[in-house]
């Protein structure tokens, strides 16, 4: 398993070829402690829609371009919209449009719907839901 195991070394190109993914594959993560769920020193793997759940959150938690580790297409660039003299819908619209090109990247996703924001002065909230090949996921919604 490499690294990064939603990605298995497929390339986009093999991707568009065969119209086959493979089943996705991330290690479980422990949001409350920011850190890899771990069960008897091992690192858990989960797979589906709770393993594209858990890539959204990293997406979400990246800032794109920061990190050496990660492609420049992995992250997002929704903090350099806080604190911005842009009006309050130019905010709005960027967000929605940076959204999209940072989770649309992943071939198992195929849509983000019901989007809200919630802009505070340095604060920017987001609530969506994803439509990946395996179903929903709403995310930013408090988990029960």
């Amino acid at each position: 398993m490499s690294l990064f195991p939603f990605m298995d070394g497929i390339t986009p190109e093999e991707i568009e070829e065969n119209n086959d993914l493979p089943l996705m594959k991330e290690y479980k993560w422990d949001f409350e402690n920011n850190k890899f769920d771990k069960r008897n020193g091992k690192l858990q793997v989960v797979e589906g829609l709770e393993a594209i759940e858990i890539w959204i959150y990293k997406v979400l938690l990246t800032e794109r371009y920061k990190w050496f580790v990660y492609s420049w297409d992995f992250g997002n660039e929704l903090k350099g919209l806080i604190g911005t003299q842009y009006s309050p819908e130019l905010v709005k619209s960027k967000a929605v449009r940076q959204l999209r090109e940072c989770l649309l990247v992943n071939p198992y996703i195929n849509n983000i719907t019901n989007i809200r924001i919630d802009l505070s002065d340095d604060e920017l909230q987001l609530e969506f839901k994803v439509n990946t090949i395996y179903g929903e996921v709403l995310i930013g919604v408090p988990r029960e």
